[in-house]
């Protein structure tokens, strides 16, 4: 399979992916209506803005860009714009695990040693954009570099994991509580507070455990990492069965299977409220979309390795998304 250490296949699936999120989006006219959202302060369907969070104009509106954009999606009339950010997020629970593994294990490329980075840039930008960068990346780096994390590192990652699933809780509880529009808001800006104490939270056990471990503890114990990517893809999975239950279960066609995964561009219509969230939600499903082509295209990598240099990392990591 050295088709698939071809550099232009990911770099081709980055750039399909930033003409279906950021070209279709301009093209549909909802990123036009996300600006014109910022620029008046009221949502298309009335909803007020809050638009100052630091003070400073410059971030505020950064802030604004991510706010309304997510706003759309967890305050739609309709409940499939939420379900499918709710998946979108779950199934980033085993891929922000598998960056904040490779990026702690020495000696590997110093573009995959800033987990947080990558947790924005996909955030931020879009999962279809930057994963394939990111595997790129890990591809041709190769099972050469193979070196372990140290015991103390092990050790942290299935605490870090259960840290993980807590941090999602300010964008995706508000909108199950009956939060008001602004405490909704104010949750997405905190989410986005939260990559670095992911990877602070891994650092601060990791200072922990390599004050407390026994000196005699083999680094060959890497159960731990298996452990992690279990917590994470179980997790996932789980949110994944719920949303497919309740769309096979629902007898709302706003919640079948179609509505929630499958891109529908003519979804998008001009001058209507719902021009922002459909926008949106068209958005994060070519997001998945391109998201699970990466991973499946990394799988078959990963299981087309020679046998004798297979990186079992990255096979724990294929692993962990077969619980989906």
């Amino acid at each position: 399979m050295a088709l698939l250490n071809h550099p232009t296949i990911f770099r081709s699936l980055a750039a399909l992916g930033f003409c279906l999120v950021w070209g279709v989006m301009a093209v549909n006219g909802s990123l036009g209506t996300l600006l014109e959202t910022i620029t008046t302060g009221v949502f298309p369907d009335g909803r007020v803005l809050k638009a100052e969070y630091t003070g400073v104009w410059f971030i505020d509106y950064l802030l604004c860009i991510l706010v309304v954009f997510f706003d759309s999606l967890l305050s739609a009339a309709d409940p499939a714009p939420y379900l499918m950010l709710l998946e979108l997020v779950a199934t980033l629970f085993v891929v922000n695990m598998m960056t904040l593994v490779e990026g702690r294990r020495p000696g590997g490329s110093t573009w995959l040693q800033h987990p947080a980075i990558w947790q924005y840039a996909w955030n931020c930008g879009g999962v279809a954009v930057f994963l394939p960068i990111w595997v790129l990346l890990y591809v041709k780096q190769g099972s050469a570099v193979a070196s372990r994390l140290s015991a103390a590192h092990v050790q942290a990652l299935p605490f870090t994991a259960i840290w993980s699933l807590l941090l999602v809780l300010p964008l995706t509880l508000p909108p199950l509580v009956g939060a008001s529009p602004s405490q909704v808001q104010i949750g997405i800006v905190i989410f986005f507070l939260t990559p670095p104490l992911f990877v602070g939270c891994q650092s601060f056990l990791r200072s922990i455990f390599s004050r407390t471990l026994s000196p005699s503890l083999s680094q060959r114990n890497t159960k731990p990492i298996g452990t992690s990517y279990l917590i994470a893809g179980i997790a996932s999975a789980l949110v994944h069965v719920g949303i497919v239950y309740r769309a096979n279960f629902s007898s709302s066609t706003d919640t079948s299977l179609d509505r929630i995964f499958f891109p529908h561009y003519n979804a998008v219509q001009l001058h209507r409220p719902d021009t922002l969230s459909n926008g949106a939600l068209l958005f994060i499903q070519y997001d998945y979309v391109l998201m699970s082509l990466t991973i499946l295209l990394l799988g078959i990598h990963i299981h087309c390795l020679d046998p004798a240099t297979k990186d079992m990392r990255a096979t724990q990591f294929v692993l962990a998304f077969q619980l989906e």
